[in-house]
Order: C-alpha cells, then structure tokens, then sequence
C-alpha cells in the first residue's frame, strides 16, 4: 500500500466506525455469508498510486455480488463478460474518445 493512503488508513482505522466496519465484514464471513471483494482485495486500490495522484473517482451504486467477478477496483473485474455498469461506463467514454477500445475488464491501468 502506497504511504499516502497507509496514513490515511492508520488514522481512520483507529476510528469506532472504521472498527465496526471491520468487525461486521469479519462476522459477515464467520457466518458464512459471501462479502465481495474478498478481504485480500479490500484496499487493492491504495497499492497502485499516492493519494496525491488521484484524477478519478467513480461512485455507483451496483457491486458485482458474485464470486469471482469484484477485483477489488470499482467496477473493475478479470471476468470475461463485461457486467452492465462497466458497459455504460465504457460507452459513455466512447462518446468521448470514439477510437478508445477496451482490451479487458480490468480497470487496473486507469
């Protein structure tokens, strides 16, 4: 994890609300009800640039809810079949950027 966001997550993780966050998350899969992303991918974000470099985000309101398709990213997936948020979001840049073309679901390199 990027030391921008580690400061962030050291600070608010200290928090009550951020601990009853966890601790609903960690019952949730104590019970065995499926939490997606898996908690290996829950801050999967903050690795991949400093809080200072962000340009985008993207707020919705669909998660994908089945196992395998949530990486972690918003809206983001390595499954094969684009899910319906992604496709509008994809078109709505295309709008855009006519020639941009989407290799994969992975919004990793954003």
């Amino acid at each position: 994890m990027k030391d921008s966001f580690l400061n962030i997550l050291q600070f608010e993780g200290k928090k009550e609300y951020f601990q009853v966050i966890l601790k609903e998350l960690a019952n949730s899969e104590k019970n065995g009800k499926a939490v997606f992303p898996h908690q290996m991918d829950l801050f999967r974000p903050f690795e991949y640039f400093q809080v200072k470099d962000t340009k985008l985000i993207i707020l919705g309101q669909d998660p994908y809810p089945q196992i395998n398709i949530a990486d972690g990213l918003a809206f983001s997936t390595g499954h094969i079949k684009t899910p319906a948020s992604l496709k509008n979001i994809f078109r709505e840049i295309q709008k855009d950027f006519p020639k941009t073309t989407f290799k994969t679901n992975s919004l990793q390199k954003w």
